[in-house]
């Protein structure tokens, strides 16, 4: 271990029950094709029947301040488990409504890996520093600091769905209705995940009439992540009393585009697969304190 660094190991865990999730009633029984009370269709509720449930190590590097370097590094390396949605409850439903152990999965928010760094560096120059610590040119380029974050984590889960019609299902409910993997074919297109083909579409199929998908929730990600931020600052005294700053921002440095989901609906095959959105722009910002 370096000198001057000190390195923690933790876990951290959760679990609920009861959480807030949706149900529909007055489903068409398969046995009988009736429903419990005739001449009404479907009726959502909400309903506290959900579980869920998260396992995280935590590994912490951290440098004080010492010759005007200080750093952090925190890594996460974690699962998050539910048969629920998320919210208000209406995220992601279930496909069976009669089989929610059938839809326990990760969750919406299941990162495995994030990681995330920062440090701040005091320019050697200036007043209290080693160089120029006296005379003009020392108050005039001295006293800056610099600082940086990086940043950078998986994909997000993304659940890959159908559109079917309620009359094709045993129990009346097209709602959150997932496709059939298709045995031996790759998810990830043989020539690599790219923008405008991140899945194979041909390793799902349409579920026959009356039956449910066999796809598991959320067995896809989206892209992963990272992204650079940076800040330069100057803080000098005006008055005994008035204290000014100077401070330079970046955030996304390097301008490093930050993926949306892929479209995941098999039943639009021209979108299936194909991102069309993104973040992560550079942006620049100037800012002026006076502190008093």
């Amino acid at each position: 271990m370096p000198r001057g660094f000190l390195l923690s190991v933790g876990y951290q865990g959760s679990e609920g029950h009861n959480l807030l999730s949706p149900l529909t009633l007055n489903r068409i029984d398969p046995a009988t094709g009736t429903r419990p009370i005739a001449g009404f269709v479907g009726v959502g509720q909400k309903t506290y029947a959900g579980n869920d449930n998260f396992h995280a190590m935590q590994i912490s590097l951290n440098r004080s301040f010492n010759n005007g370097l200080l750093v952090q590094v925190q890594y996460q390396w974690s699962k998050a488990i539910t048969d629920a949605s998320v919210g208000a409850g209406n995220a992601v439903g279930t496909e069976n409504m009669s089989c929610r152990a059938c839809d326990r999965s990760v969750s919406t928010y299941n990162v495995p890996n994030n990681f995330v760094a920062n440090a701040i560096y005091q320019l050697p120059f200036g007043t209290h520093r080693q160089f120029m610590k006296s005379g003009l040119a020392g108050r005039l380029i001295g006293g800056w600091d610099l600082s940086g974050m990086f940043m950078a984590r998986d994909g997000m889960p993304v659940n890959i769905v159908v559109t079917r019609a309620a009359k094709v299902m045993a129990d009346g409910v097209a709602a959150n209705q997932r496709p059939n993997l298709v045995a031996g074919v790759p998810i990830i297109p043989a020539g690599g995940q790219t923008i405008n083909d991140y899945w194979n579409i041909g390793a799902f199929s349409v579920p026959a009439p009356d039956t449910w998908g066999d796809l598991g929730r959320f067995i896809a990600t989206g892209p992963g992540f990272y992204t650079i931020n940076a800040a330069l600052e100057k803080r000098f005294p005006v008055t005994e009393r008035l204290t000014g700053s100077f401070r330079f921002e970046a955030f996304s440095l390097f301008n490093h585009a930050i993926l949306d989901a892929p479209a995941a609906n098999i039943s639009q095959p021209g979108k299936f697969g194909v991102i069309t959105g993104a973040g992560g722009q550079r942006n620049l910002q100037a800012m002026f304190r006076a502190e008093f």
